[in-house]
């Protein structure tokens, strides 16, 4: 293979010797010398003479050339050999194939190909047009695109742009895409690898002109480079290119050297605003690549943590250097005094360092972790921060879905401190240099030490998207439809409820005292119909109070329920003229299929192992049911005995159940005064004082009654016998 590469070369070269008129007939090439630049090349030996001579006089007699060549030649009325009717010279040869002919040839394949691109722009706008037209026009759409239009709906509110609005799904763009974004990347990747501006050898040889020069050059080449990155991952968001916006989002993150413990340059602090300006302004594109965003968000956060423990650490010292200052000379000699002891700290603090026992690499690291968090303060405001969670309420139905998924499953991460599932053994392993912080301390805790960092707490887990995630969950419960919001609930429900769980009593109530605000919330929503959104969206209560190993944890959950119940029960509030009542009254009532969820939870407390927890859970339960007994007998219930005014009325059976879960428990105490509960409630049920539910209502309404048929007398007993059976199976069981 090596022998016929280098006979191949040889004959071009020979090719071009013969019939390039710019060169003289005496330095024109010979057999003999072909034949000497052919020696030893195949496999150590020569070829035959008589094979390199009859190549030799072929490529002579006919040598090779290219049509456009052979076109001129014709039009010229010179042979391929080149003789020609007229005579030309050497130079006039020479200016004929390498002088303004070529010009010429050049001029017009440019302006061929720009007609041809016009020509590809005015059928792409003809195409675009006739596909809005028809988008417009009712009963046109194609049957497969109708329904991909339905299942992307957008609100009034939604500004961005969706992939079936986009008109790039066509013959042009797409297959133009497909082939050049694999080698783009490789360039860009390498344009902003290596535009590193003063590093190098170029830094130790060059000039400040030569310089100032790379500097400015490198600037301009990561500005091209991230403005195609930012192109890129639009174009394959609007095409479906799952696979190019995949790639392109992940190495823009890995650009930025977030979470490298490594030191940010200014290249690294512009990719990473590039990668913000994506999740503002392009979030309906971003799809499952929103997990490198909020990595960088929570690497955002920690740093402005460190800043924030920076400032605080630089004022207390200078309170301090003042307050010696003030006690040590007079109001004149302050100032030189004053940076005497600035000097006389700074020469303490590099003594205690040397005295320490921790290594030199983890003091570079905290050197290098506070010059990010400075770097971050001054380039990334909140404010640009906020905007991106704030945006979430614009998204479409599918990104939301998306945007929620990969905010729960980055707040896993920061819980468990290596992206493991919570309670896994993630915290178990070596760490990195993207978590040292968390766990090493210059400082042992019981000498009262510091963590490594000023502000930052060393074994706590970290909540920041945890926290975002309530706030993204507040933003959405009122401007979604709850249809909608049931969906991405249950995405934050699973992950609230398994973060309620975990082994850090902290986070665990954080989770938990979430849930309370997220409840408060919805429920100052009235309850539509039949479809307990209330029901599905505190069942996570019940798991929590089931499965949770922390006391402190379930005392809080009880209080919450307990303030749920006060807030937003059954409206049987008196009259009053006080705003605290009328506020209270304007809620209360909205609580309906919710109570199903709360009084499991009043009852899962009764089987508890821990007496507090148990005892504050039957006083609640308790309190309720005095509450409606003396509603029930009160004057307002004599005159409308069917007016529903408590939980007796619509959930009677579940009230029941919780009060068997209290009878059944280990403790007697409560079993006793449970079992008097029960028999009040049977006195109750006797004499005919439990409200008709609006259910039975909704029923009996919807029945035709003949009269003298027997069928009101069967309907009652039927109704009677629904709420006296859980209660009297329930005793037999615990007998």
């Amino acid at each position: 293979a090596d022998s016929a590469f280098i006979l191949a070369f040889s004959i071009i070269m020979l090719n071009t010797d013969l019939h390039n008129p710019a060169i003289k007939e005496e330095r024109k090439m010979t057999i003999q010398s072909f034949i000497r630049m052919n020696s030893g090349v195949c496999d150590g030996g020569d070829f035959p003479d008589e094979m390199l001579t009859d190549i030799f006089n072929r490529i002579k007699t006919d040598p090779i050339s290219l049509k456009e060549d052979d076109d001129a030649r014709e039009s010229a009325g010179i042979s391929k050999g080149g003789s020609s009717n007229t005579t030309l010279s050497a130079a006039g040869l020479s200016e004929f194939f390498f002088g303004s002919h070529y010009v010429e040839l050049d001029k017009t394949r440019e302006t061929n190909y720009q007609k041809e691109g016009d020509q590809i722009v005015r059928d792409t706008e003809s195409m675009l047009r006739r596909r809005r037209k028809a988008s417009k026009t009712p009963g046109k759409h194609h049957p497969s695109e109708k329904s991909r239009h339905e299942g992307l709906k957008h609100t009034a509110s939604v500004k961005f742009v969706g992939t079936a609005d986009s008109g790039l799904r066509d013959e042009y763009v797409t297959p133009m895409f497909d082939v050049t974004w694999g080698p783009s990347l490789a360039v860009f990747s390498t344009a902003i690898e290596s535009a590193n501006g003063t590093d190098g050898i170029l830094a130790s040889i060059a000039t400040d002109e030569e310089m100032d020069l790379a500097v400015e050059n490198a600037s301009s080449a990561i500005e091209v480079c991230l403005n195609g990155f930012q192109l890129a991952i639009c174009i394959a968001g609007l095409c479906g290119n799952k696979t190019a916006r995949d790639a392109y989002v992940r190495a823009l993150y890995n650009f930025t050297r977030l979470g490298t413990g490594r030191l940010l340059e200014d290249r690294h602090i512009q990719c990473l605003q590039s990668l913000l300006r994506l999740g503002s302004d392009d979030g309906e594109l971003l799809g499952v690549t929103w997990e490198h965003i909020f990595r960088a968000l929570s690497e955002i956060h920690r740093l402005h943590q460190v800043w924030e423990g920076m400032a605080r650490s630089e004022r207390a010292a200078r309170t301090q250097r003042l307050k010696q200052l003030n006690a040590a000379v007079g109001v004149l000699e302050g100032e030189d005094v004053e940076t005497n002891t600035v000097d006389q700290d700074e020469d303490g603090q590099s003594v205690e360092s040397d005295d320490s026992d921790f290594l030199e690499d983890e003091m570079d690291k905290r050197m290098i972790s506070e010059a990010n968090a400075l770097s971050i303060h001054e380039t990334v405001p909140p404010p640009v921060i906020e905007s991106i969670f704030h945006r979430s309420l614009t998204l479409s139905r599918p990104s939301l879905t998306d945007f929620v998924y990969q905010l729960c499953r980055v707040s896993r991460m920061e819980i468990s401190g290596y992206g493991g599932h919570v309670g896994s053994d993630a915290n178990d392993v070596d760490l990195t240099d993207d978590h040292f912080i968390k766990h090493h301390k210059l400082v042992s805790d019981n000498k009262g030490g510091q963590g490594l960092t000023p502000g930052v707490s060393g074994n706590q887990p970290a909540i920041y998207s945890l926290q975002k995630l309530v706030e993204v969950t507040h933003y959405n419960m009122e401007s979604r439809p709850r249809l909608i919001f049931a969906d991405i609930w249950g995405t934050i429900s699973t992950h609230l409820t398994s973060t309620a769980l975990h082994e850090n009593a902290a986070v665990a109530m954080y989770a938990v005292d979430s849930l309370r605000q997220l409840s408060m919330q919805f429920l100052n929503r009235e309850e539509l119909g039949v479809f307990e959104f209330q029901r599905r969206f505190l069942t996570p209560l019940e798991t929590i109070m089931a499965r949770s190993a922390h006391v402190s944890v379930k005392e809080l959950l009880l209080s919450s329920v307990e303030q749920l119940i006060l807030l937003y029960g059954f409206n049987d509030v008196s009259p009053s003229d006080t705003p605290q009542a009328d506020e209270k009254r304007n809620h209360q009532g909205t609580l309906r299929s919710g109570w199903r969820s709360v009084l499991i939870v009043l009852g899962t407390a009764g089987l508890d192992k821990n007496d507090s927890i148990a005892s504050q859970g039957f006083k609640i339960l308790s309190g309720q049911i005095q509450h409606c007994i003396s509603v029930s007998k009160s004057e307002a219930h004599v005159n409308n005995p069917n007016q529903p005014d408590s939980i007796l009325s619509e959930y009677f059976v579940d009230l029941v159940t919780a009060l068997l879960l209290y009878v059944s428990g280990a403790r007697q105490n409560f079993s006793t005064r449970a079992i008097d509960n029960l028999i009040q409630l049977s006195d109750l049920l006797a004499e005919g004082k439990v409200p008709i539910s609006s259910t039975r209502k909704r029923s009996q309404a919807g029945t035709t009654h003949v009269p003298g048929n027997g069928l009101d007398s069967s309907e009652t007993n039927n109704d009677e016998l629904e709420l006296w059976w859980p209660m009297l199976l329930g005793l037999s069981k615990t007998m």
